[in-house]
């Protein structure tokens, strides 16, 4: 039986994504990612575009993952090595305002919905994140261009409803309106030739706990872009497709949450899985109660422990036992191993 380590733990969860083999007439283009982070330049200076989001309409799902995963992507083309991490400095607030509005780059026809006609509005947030040299030279700029298939409206009767546009439609538009934000950008006089990364990224339903995906990413040192179709997306591992597409780990965590309900009646489980071209690389699962006594935790982190060594060893498990909203247990397997070790902060 492996020993229970005692420790408080804060945790800095930084979601990876990968890229895959060339598909027929795509390009694609391949994203490797390890345990090397930036450190962030100092002195410290926080970004000048304070997270704008044109009508609130990203969730925090979508913020969370278009910043780690930017932040990943990244590190593919301004390496780790002698490169520190910056928020944005050149878009300010003011000036996303200016460019998401509906004069500039959400300049869209009006769409009609059940005899309602809707204002839409495609670009929803621009998220920038800088990179420079340990003297603070720009080394290179990296821009997520967060897109929304899901556009609001009221109906007759006063019922907030959506009309999704399809993600072909999304995409042409969104390649098109990062070359003019490109060409805004050039105008600057420290950003006519430095290295620009930009992600055309996808947001999920509004209504679902799982975020959105970056779709294609390009690199640039002018305003013409050339974007790599990239492949990777969220999945419960209970849901359909990882019946369909995943029978082993479908079934490996269908055990598990079997034997976590039969020895404890009061735990919900749930999880979220990343697959990158149909593989899953990286899984989050979480324990939800009200209360554990110190004796049913450990015995919680002993049933777990066991039991993520079934999991394929080339995935990154981490399970959270959460007690009112507060996590009072890990359980975390690492790449490339079939051990697992447990905490307690309880």
């Amino acid at each position: 039986m492996k020993k229970i380590g005692i420790i408080f733990v804060c945790l800095l969860l930084l979601t990876g994504c990968g890229m895959g083999k060339k598909q027929k007439n795509k390009q694609t283009t391949n994203l490797e990612f390890d345990d090397a982070y930036y450190q962030v330049y100092e002195p410290y200076q926080k970004g000048k575009g304070n997270n704008y989001v044109v009508n609130n309409a990203v969730n925090n799902y979508d913020l969370t993952e278009v910043e780690n995963t930017l932040m990943n992507i990244s590190r593919e083309y301004f390496t780790v090595k002698n490169t520190f991490y910056q928020e944005g400095q050149y878009l300010t607030e003011t000036e996303l305002k200016d460019l998401l509005s509906h004069e500039k780059l959400n300049q869209i026809e009006s769409l009609k919905v059940d005899n309602i006609t809707i204002q839409p509005t495609y670009i929803s947030y621009i998220h920038e994140q800088n990179y420079l040299s340990s003297s603070g030279e720009l080394k290179g700029i990296s821009l997520a261009v967060v897109l929304n298939p899901y556009q609001k409206y009221t109906n007759q009767y006063g019922i907030y409803l959506y009309k999704e546009v399809k993600q072909d439609t999304l995409i042409q538009y969104g390649k098109e309106k990062s070359k003019e934000l490109l060409t805004y950008l050039r105008k600057k006089e420290k950003l006519k030739n430095v290295p620009i990364v930009v992600g055309l990224y996808l947001q999920n339903s509004p209504d679902d706990n799982l975020p959105g995906s970056f779709k294609y990413v390009g690199k640039t040192e002018n305003a013409e872009v050339t974007f790599a179709e990239v492949s990777y997306q969220y999945q419960y591992l209970d849901s359909d497709y990882a019946a369909k597409h995943d029978v082993d780990a479908y079934n490996i965590y269908s055990n598990l949450k079997r034997k976590i309900t039969e020895q404890f009646r009061n735990i919900y489980t749930s999880s979220k899985g990343l697959y990158v071209n149909n593989r899953l690389t990286t899984l989050e699962i979480t324990l939800t109660t009200s209360y554990l006594s110190k004796s049913e935790l450990m015995l919680l982190a002993q049933l777990v422990n066991r039991e993520l060594a079934n999991f394929n060893s080339s995935i990154l498990v981490k399970v959270y036992t959460k007690e009112n909203n507060m996590i009072t247990s890990m359980v975390i397997k690492e790449k490339n191993s079939s051990k697992s070790n447990a905490y307690l902060m309880k």
